[in-house]
């Protein structure tokens, strides 16, 4: 699952008190059901962790853990930036610290800002073909290199861009332009035009290469399944776990050819009441 990006420990128990917190009815857990399961007579001490007046301590934090299901990954994290936040309430220095979270978070996070980067599908892959000792920023050889599917200048324009945003620099030795960072990713359950177009240029990617492809080169297999709704949050994070965990195990640094992995989960029926992309 992707790390959740938070400024204060109060974002990320919000966050999961809302999203997460849901009883075997649906219903969302309050402070109250939450302190009550946690053990607690009253939800005050919940109430300042909400509010930022406090900081969890070790025991509330690991049962936080364990109630909201949180990776090992992410418990390191959040313990990290726990001790930062300390630190900082205290005026001590961060520094190390700071590089310390960097090393635990190789996700680079989008602006949504940046729309152009975010909508038009080959933008990031050019980042990652950027990343190939054999890449030629030559921009028809790019246009070649995605089958055609981009025009020169279209490849010349996602140049530019991904300089003018800093996610390509130039090599100062190699004077090879090259990735800043090795993966990026916008927020998960955001509304955006710009998702939804690149959605729907990677799906259509998708199409072309049924036709275009060989067995060799693709693999597509789908599932239609009786499912229950209540579940779609843990659904929604198995996915992300599974998406995350893919990555680790066959991302490379070094290698010259860039893949594409789209995953799909939606409702065939009409009996949600969500219109939201």
């Amino acid at each position: 699952m992707k790390p959740y990006e938070f400024d204060q420990f109060k974002d990320f128990f919000e966050y999961h008190l809302r999203e997460k917190s849901i009883n075997s009815r649906g219903r969302k857990t309050t402070l109250h059901r939450l302190a009550k399961k946690l053990g607690y007579s009253s939800p005050s001490t919940l109430s300042m962790i909400s509010s930022g007046a406090r900081l969890p301590t070790v025991p509330l934090l690991e049962a936080l853990f364990k109630e909201w299901n949180v990776s090992d990954t992410n418990q390191d994290r959040i313990r990290l930036k726990i001790e930062i936040e300390q630190k900082q309430r205290k005026g001590k220095k961060i520094s190390h610290l700071l590089a310390k979270y960097n090393r635990l978070t190789p996700y680079h996070k989008i602006d949504l800002k940046n729309y152009h980067v975010v909508r038009d599908w080959y933008v990031l892959v050019i980042k990652l073909m950027a990343g190939s000792s054999e890449f030629n920023e030559d921009p028809l050889a790019i246009s070649q290199n995605l089958r055609k599917k981009i025009t020169p200048a279209q490849a010349k324009k996602a140049l530019q861009l991904l300089l003018q945003t800093g996610l390509l620099q130039r090599d100062p030795n190699t004077k090879k332009l090259v990735p800043t960072e090795a993966n990026t990713e916008t927020t998960h359950e955001l509304a955006s035009e710009a998702i939804r177009e690149n959605h729907k240029g990677m799906m259509t990617r998708a199409i072309e290469a049924i036709e275009e492809q060989s067995l060799q080169q693709r693999h597509f297999n789908s599932l239609a399944l009786q499912f229950e709704s209540k579940k779609m949050a843990a659904a929604k994070k198995r996915i992300l776990d599974f998406v995350s965990a893919f990555n680790d195990e066959f991302g490379s640094d070094t290698a010259n050819q860039v893949y594409q992995l789209n995953v799909h989960f939606f409702e065939h029926t009409n009996q949600g009441n969500s219109n939201e992309p």
